[in-house]
């Protein structure tokens, strides 16, 4: 199926206004968290690399396999599993976003209840995103968005 111009462009706002939404979500909570997980234990192993390595290079291509490893799993494996076995979208799109949140409970970025609710949210949005693009590559993008965020932060905090 050949996508229409205009679903292209509402594709292209749909990618920047949650990757602006979910940047100012993720940094607001990680102003007010006191626990901001692996992220800083990650930033910390990377310290000692010139810094234009890190930016450039490093950060991006984290961000992007993590993004793409996540995406694959939760958005592409588990959430067509969970479609063969369950007809109604809204069940399966809780149950990934809830597989999602809960993988991210313990030391992930954001973390803790506050952190499973805003991952919850944010992997339901993704799940839609997947449903109505019939692909991974706009939740794929989003997710992307949000990754260099958390990184680019954490990595400055700790630089």
């Amino acid at each position: 199926m050949v996508k229409s111009r205009g679903d292209q462009t509402h594709n292209h706002v749909s990618i920047v206004g949650l990757g602006i939404i979910s940047s100012l979500v993720l940094i607001t909570w990680a102003n007010w968290s006191d626990n901001l997980g692996i992220a800083v234990k990650m930033a910390e192993s990377i310290q000692y690399y010139p810094t234009f390595i890190v930016i450039t290079l490093l950060i991006p291509a984290f961000a992007f396999l993590n993004a793409l490893i996540e995406e694959v799993v939760y958005r592409g494996v588990l959430q067509q599993a969970l479609s063969d076995v369950f007809m109604n979208n809204h069940i399966v799109v809780l149950l990934q976003a809830s597989a999602f949140a809960s993988f991210h409970f313990a030391v992930g970025f954001p973390n803790g209840m506050s952190g499973y609710a805003l991952t919850l949210l944010y992997g339901g949005a993704l799940g839609y995103m997947r449903i109505w693009t019939n692909g991974l590559v706009t939740p794929l993008l989003c997710h992307l968005i949000a990754d260099l965020t958390i990184f680019y932060y954490v990595t400055n905090l700790v630089i």
